[in-house]
């Protein structure tokens, strides 16, 4: 038998700080990802190897995330870094997997 999801359960759900990440790893990095790539492709070395660039950002990030108190700004963060990361390992997975990127 399910259990009975009310209002006040997805309420909670919602502000969850899981979810919160997830969202914004979903809708907030793709708007932080064009300032930051057009950021890396200044740096001269980071500029052609764009890869240590991501990860670095997402390390950074996740550095800051874990100096901020309040869990909502935390939890955008860590998706914001996460997303970066994930980008950052995409393609070396692609050639692992025999997946197109």
């Amino acid at each position: 038998m399910l259990p009975k999801v009310g209002i006040s359960t997805l309420g909670q759900m919602a502000k969850s700080p899981e979810v919160i990440a997830i969202v914004s790893a979903t809708l907030v990095a793709p708007v932080v990802a064009r300032p930051i790539n057009n950021l890396l492709s200044k740096i001269p070395f980071i500029g052609k190897h764009k890869t240590i660039g991501l990860i670095l950002i997402g390390v950074v990030i996740f550095a800051i995330a874990s100096k901020v108190k309040g869990s909502t700004v935390r939890a955008i963060l860590i998706g914001v870094a996460g997303a970066q990361l994930l980008i950052a390992i995409v393609p070396f997975i692609g050639k692992f997997i025999g997946v197109g990127v």
